[in-house]
């Protein structure tokens, strides 16, 4: 079961996920969020991992898709607090050299602050 919190700040879309993100819900995720990013004009995205406990290769699939999504707008992809199981996932898919790992939101959102001016 995957649940999922969003905040919007700004152009700014915080996306809290809980639970397993799998084949079973990475469709139903991946529209909620393009819509959200139309919807809102979302520049960047912080993914907070925290409290996901699982993630296979359609999981990896969405966080590339939104990468792609805000490319064209010069935005962001941030994955923040990741355990030792999905550091393992990610490091493994080679999506490190495309998308930034920061330790926290906090200082996720630091590092656009820095990154717009």
């Amino acid at each position: 079961m995957l649940s999922v919190n969003l905040r919007i700040d700004d152009k700014l879309l915080y996306a809290r996920l809980k639970g397993e993100l799998d084949e079973s819900y990475a469709r139903s995720l991946k529209d909620n969020l393009c819509k959200v990013i139309v919807d809102y004009d979302i520049c960047n995205i912080i993914f907070n991992l925290e409290e996901l406990t699982f993630m296979d290769s359609s999981g990896i699939g969405v966080i590339l898709g939104r990468f792609q999504q805000l490319k064209v707008k010069n935005g962001c992809v941030i994955l923040c607090n990741i355990n030792d199981h999905l550091e393992k996932i990610i490091g493994l898919s080679g999506i490190k050299r495309l998308i930034h790992i920061i330790d926290n939101e906090i200082n996720a959102k630091k590092y656009l602050e820095e990154k717009n001016g």
